[in-house]
């Protein structure tokens, strides 16, 4: 039990690293809002949002998911020598793959552009395509720099992870406010202090990766690593689809305006992704790593019922207090976009929790069931797209999107248990999850016409009874003990 809680608090201490590295970007995202919503009206934002899009499944198309077979067999092996060779293969890899794809983005800018202007509103027409060309840029150095960074989280070094991290997503920032700003570029220079952040961290991540690789690329080591990672694509592409759909929807039964309050309403739920996504950084290389012990599904079984406990919480706190941040971080027509915030956080929460459920896949190698989970999550949110965008707005598109993370939960969390089967408490974190999202919806109706300090109010008497739920329904009496005098102590002390 000492050795598990060790490993308990060595994951959480990497995890606090990689959410601080990433926070700094939503934390960024945060302080630039007054600023870029002061000089970006929402259709504007809404045509950075339809960019985002394009470049999304660029990148996802680069990477063709190579980096979990490669993090897998780099487990896998014992041999230092192999474990080298795999690195080394996958990298140039990704990085040739990296480069069609980006060449692909910028040749065919145009086509794209029209595809994205295929919509029921003809009056918006839009030109992205120097958009998308520059963009290009900024793929290709990302997929390096994220293919390096891959490599530090199995190496785990999350010090120098977040150390790339914190060059690219500063240098992005000041560059974007220099180019938007003071050269006045508008939108472009957006997206060229993307490319310029993408480039100093690509830079930065070669650098601290520059001895962990062989110098053979080994095709005998590279088709296991495909066999891993194909069967996962078409899952990973529908990912990203049930991610973007809302989006999509929005783009073609909606104005560019509901595109920009969208986007305001998933960057605020984006810290909730920032902070799941930081497990899941530290997180997926230990399920790896311990998947030969005995007690491997004891160990996981309470790392879902952890996970449900803290960000939980964090649901709750973001969702009640999304307003007073809207209020005070954007002009009035921002305001509104507090309305699809909880959905997306529910959304954001079960797909953290769903990559926790989805180990049995991972562990077994039948990743074709990744595939399979991720369609029936595709089917649902095309369908809920279609009947709930063109009554209920941009709205409409978040409920969707957390319908289908909740189909997706179902999904994984069926296959896993037949392939791998753990004993969660998934029953019940799923009913106190729908519980506290319908309080923390109810808290939304009552603030629809306050003011911030009532906002606040609210905010913070929802935040409480919500908790109180959490704290009784998540844990035991044992855990509950033990929070409560830890919380004494720190208080003592």
């Amino acid at each position: 039990m000492s050795n598990l809680n060790f490993e308990i608090k060595t994951l959480a201490k990497q995890s606090l690293i990689y959410g601080v590295s990433s926070g700094i970007g939503r934390l960024l995202s945060l302080i630039s809002a007054p600023i870029l919503t002061r000089i970006f009206n929402p259709s504007e934002y809404g045509i950075i949002s339809l960019v985002q899009i394009a470049l999304g499944l660029a990148i996802i198309f680069a990477g063709f998911n190579i980096g979990s077979g490669v993090t897998f067999y780099y487990f896998y092996y014992d041999d230092h020598k192999l474990k080298k060779n795999v690195l080394s293969s996958g990298f140039v890899t990704i990085v040739s793959l990296g480069f069609l794809i980006a060449s692909a983005l910028f040749l065919f800018a145009d086509q794209i552009n029209n595809i994205l202007n295929f919509k029921t509103n003809n009056e918006e027409k839009i030109n992205i395509i120097q958009f998308l060309r520059i963009g290009a840029f900024s793929v290709f150095f990302g997929i390096i720099m994220t293919a390096m960074q891959s490599i530090l989280r199995i190496k785990q070094e999350p010090k120098k992870y977040a150390i790339v991290e914190f060059v690219c997503l500063i240098s992005s920032f000041v560059m974007t406010l220099v180019f938007v700003i003071s050269f006045k570029l508008g939108i472009k220079g957006v997206f060229l202090g993307t490319v310029f952040g993408t480039l100093l961290g690509m830079l930065t991540a070669i650098y601290f990766c520059r001895n962990y690789f062989s110098k053979v690329i080994s095709l005998t080591l590279l088709s296991p690593i495909f066999f891993y990672a194909l069967p996962q694509m078409p899952g990973v592409i529908i990912n990203w689809v049930q991610n973007q759909t809302g989006r999509i929807f929005i783009n073609y039964y909606l104005t560019l305006s509901d595109q920009g309050l969208y986007a305001i309403a998933f960057m605020i739920a984006s810290v909730m992704i920032t902070l799941t996504t930081a497990f899941r950084m530290s997180y997926d290389p230990y399920s790896l790593s311990i998947m030969k012990r005995k007690n491997a599904k004891e160990i996981y079984s309470k790392f879902y019922s952890g996970y449900a406990f803290v960000f939980g919480i964090l649901l709750v706190l973001i969702s009640n207090f999304a307003k007073p941040v809207l209020i005070i971080l954007t002009p009035y027509e921002y305001h509104s976009a507090y309305l699809m915030v909880i959905w997306l956080l529910g959304g954001a929460f079960l797909m953290g929790a769903n990559n926790i459920l989805g180990v049995g896949i991972w562990i077994t190698k039948k990743t074709k069931y990744t595939s399979y989970a991720q369609l029936v999550t595709f089917i649902t949110v095309i369908i809920f797209n279609f009947l709930l965008v063109p009554y209920f707005g941009a709205v409409g598109a978040s409920i969707s999107f957390f319908l289908g993370s909740i189909a997706q939960s179902i999904a994984y969390y069926l296959f896993a248990q037949k392939l791998y089967c753990i004993n969660y408490q998934y029953l019940r974190v799923k009913i106190i999850l729908l519980l506290l999202i319908i309080i923390c919806f109810l808290n939304n109706l009552l603030v629809e016409e306050q003011g911030l300090l009532n906002s606040i109010l609210f905010g913070f008497i929802s935040s409480v009874i919500c908790t109180v739920i959490v704290f009784i329904f998540l844990t035991n009496k044992n855990q509950r003990n033990w929070i409560v005098s830890n919380i004494n102590k720190y208080i003592k002390n």
